[in-house]
């Protein structure tokens, strides 16, 4: 099994591929999980290349779900066999079970284009105020910060 970490936003993806069966690599997905950065709000695991999942592997999610949850994070499991949703829903405690990654990173994501807009909205505001050189820091600004303190 092979498990590979990305970020998406504040979200971090675990892509697991392989079998996650027997107790090897449940601990293996439970340390993967553990390092995840405590920034992370929301955690997913995609399984869709997982080909295999026992009931190590749903006991490794459950007690991450468990864990994560008392930490004030999310786990959501993307790519779940249908055959597991059942099993899985049952060992972490009703946590999100999504088709795909994308779907369990939605919230994020139009969080992200909010933040954005958002962003750009301020900017505009800014430049009609105070003139457009006032919107972006100048190399000067860039080269010598102020210092507050």
């Amino acid at each position: 099994m092979q498990i590979s970490h990305r970020r998406f936003g504040s979200a971090s993806v675990l892509d697991v591929r392989g079998p996650l069966v027997g107790l090897l690599e449940a601990e293996r997905l439970a340390r993967a999980l553990t390092d995840v950065p405590p920034a992370s709000p929301v955690v997913v695991v995609n399984l869709a290349a997982a080909r295999e999942l026992d009931d190590y592997g749903l006991l490794a999610l459950g007690t991450a779900s468990r864990t994560l949850r008392q930490q004030r994070r999310h786990l959501r499991m993307a790519g779940v066999p249908a055959s597991a949703r059942r099993r899985l829903r049952s060992a972490t405690g009703g946590s999100d079970v999504y088709e795909t990654v994308e779907d369990a990173l939605v919230d994020i994501r139009d969080h992200l284009a909010r933040r954005s807009s958002w962003l750009a909205a301020i900017r505009r505001i800014v430049t009609r105020w105070l003139g457009p050189s006032s919107a972006r820091p100048s190399d000067e600004a860039r080269a010598h910060p102020r210092q507050f303190g």
